[in-house]
């Protein structure tokens, strides 16, 4: 196959490594595999631009890309706009789109891993016109992201202990706010602290992520709204991996969402897959089944 491998400079784990030597062995893993490659390095404002103009590029088989959750999601919404088969190559903090293929947290062991592959089919998600392969989140997922940004941190153990203290913050003043949800049974109206919307059903880890890809629904969790004490029995909930049973959390599943937030403040925040983007007033979300391909792991 001919292959581009484009890795994110800025991705947590590459900030660590010796990048000269790792290029150096990912481009002879996948030659060892009869692959074609040709490598890349970015970062920062240059990456999206790069991950199109390579996408675009004629006569390519999959683009290879490395870096966190971000840098996968930015690949993977090009990739389902053009068809592209993307591969992921796990280099940042969480990782969690990694963890549901199956591969390797290191980067060059999944390289490994992606050069003995094949390509899979798997679903994709959109919030209105944005793709999105991991979660769409209000309330408490965007509160605990904006005040962990707001925090000095320049290395993947800065950012888990900014998360952690931002964590703390949230228990202490869970945010509350109104939410329409409509999943094909009618609009109901309730006062959460949380709603998300996960490419497929998630499972119950601390940091929870969808154990399979191809099941062709949305998942659907709303979070009442929480006095600081359910906030923490949610949080250690989660730590035991019984999050979902947690008498303030609601799961559902759906192959469309309507979500409408009446009572929307000029500065509300989403996260999808991650990032912080500005909330509108209405929110489509929808499944598209076996719309993304992948360069994925050969089935055990």
């Amino acid at each position: 196959m001919r292959l581009a491998l484009l890795l994110n400079e800025g991705s947590g784990t590459f900030r660590t490594l010796d990048m000269d030597d790792f290029v150096r062995k990912a481009e002879r893993v996948l030659v060892d595999h009869g692959h074609e490659v040709s490598v890349e390095r970015v970062s920062g404002d240059a990456l999206v631009p790069a991950i199109k103009r390579i996408a675009s590029g004629e006569g390519l088989d999959a683009l290879l890309v490395g870096g966190g959750d971000g840098t996968i999601s930015a690949a993977a919404a090009q990739g389902f706009r053009i068809g592209i088969p993307i591969g992921v190559v796990p280099a940042g903090t969480m990782n969690l789109y990694a963890r549901s293929l199956k591969l390797p947290m290191d980067p060059l062991e999944a390289i490994g891993v992606l050069a003995a592959g094949g390509i899979r089919n798997v679903d994709i998600a959109t919030a209105d016109d944005r793709p999105f392969v991991h979660q769409f989140s209000v309330g408490l997922h965007a509160r605990l992201v904006r005040l962990r940004n707001a925090r000095h941190f320049s290395s993947r153990r800065g950012k888990i202990a900014a998360t952690l203290s931002a964590l703390f913050d949230v228990i202490r003043n869970p945010p509350s706010f109104t939410v329409t949800t409509d999943a094909g049974d009618g609009p109901r109206t309730r006062k959460v602290s949380a709603v998300s919307v996960s490419n497929n059903r998630f499972n119950d880890q601390p940091v929870p992520y969808a154990e399979l890809l191809d099941e062709g629904v949305l998942g659907l969790y709303h979070a009442r709204a929480m006095t600081p004490g359910e906030m923490l029995s949610l949080t250690l909930d989660a730590t035991m991996r019984r999050m979902q049973d947690n008498e303030s959390i609601d799961v559902a599943t759906a192959r469309e969402v309507q979500l409408v937030f009446p009572r929307l403040r000029r500065d509300s925040r989403a996260v999808i897959d991650g990032e912080l983007v500005k909330l509108a007033p209405e929110v489509a979300l929808k499944c598209h089944p076996g719309a993304l391909s992948l360069l994925a792991p050969q089935p055990a």
